[in-house]
């Protein structure tokens, strides 16, 4: 079955999953885009079809958004996008897999007491500088930015909406940094814009299931089960960074 194909039924899916979450769907594609592509072309999938499910997702629910916040947090991002731009970096694999794993585990450990909160300036600064270089390394930092979220007194649709808005924000400077690279890189790529077209589509429907599914979910059972979901998915990713660690160690 041809990679890209895969990657498409994947997106329909995982947009189910993040329109009723707001999360965990853009870690599901990201392990699945990383196991079928080479870095570079998993992150311009991953982010080309992010962009349009979470931007999708935005304009379904754009009158819950928390704007303030996000304008802070576009700034915050901007630190991350020219750093990783000035030393071209870009992630093996198995790093991918950790930090896939790795991040989600380590936000979900940040005392609730503690937890910053979206709804102030600095921290909305801080959250893009957080999430976005994630964006650049894991590819999905959904779990991180969750963090962001526990404390803001937000509900379930101003959260998704907002998340949403930023996810976007966030995949779309991934897209020009993966972008670039690719331009620049002597191998050519497997994506094409044909490609994007289609699983920018499928993004698209799968958005527009979840959106039914999230009216169906109550606040209490909302956070509840993302963070079980998040925390399941995560644990298996790590198992699958250690793993390919000891098979082929880093960079490979």
């Amino acid at each position: 079955m041809e990679p890209l194909f895969v990657i498409a039924l994947a997106a329909v899916a995982t947009s189910i999953l993040s329109g009723v979450f707001g999360m965990a769907g853009g870690l599901v594609l990201m392990a699945v885009c990383a196991a079928l592509l080479p870095v570079t072309d998993a992150m311009l999938v991953h982010g080309a079809t992010q962009i349009v499910a979470n931007g999708f997702r935005f304009w379904l629910l754009r009158e819950h958004v928390h704007w303030r916040g996000v304008a802070f947090f576009a700034l915050g991002g901007l630190a991350p996008l020219a750093l990783f731009r000035a030393f071209a970096l870009a992630v093996d694999p198995a790093t991918v897999y950790l930090l896939l794993g790795g991040i989600p585990i380590a936000a979900s450990l940040v005392p609730v007491r503690y937890a910053p909160r979206f709804d102030r300036a600095g921290q909305a600064v801080l959250c893009g500088v957080t999430t976005t270089a994630g964006q650049l390394t894991a590819g999905a930092t959904g779990a991180t930015l969750d963090v962001f979220f526990t404390r803001a007194g937000l509900g379930r649709h101003a959260v998704v909406a907002t998340k949403a808005c930023t996810q976007a924000l966030g995949h779309g400077m991934k897209l020009v940094h993966f972008g670039l690279l690719a331009a620049a890189s002597s191998t050519p790529t497997s994506v094409t814009p044909a490609a994007l077209v289609a699983l920018a589509a499928a993004a698209l429907g799968g958005t527009l299931v979840g959106r039914r599914f999230l009216e169906g979910i109550g606040e209490g059972s909302f956070r509840v089960w993302t963070r079980r979901l998040v925390l399941a998915l995560s644990a298996g990713f790590l198992v699958q960074g250690v793993r390919m660690v000891a098979l082929t160690g880093f960079g490979r």
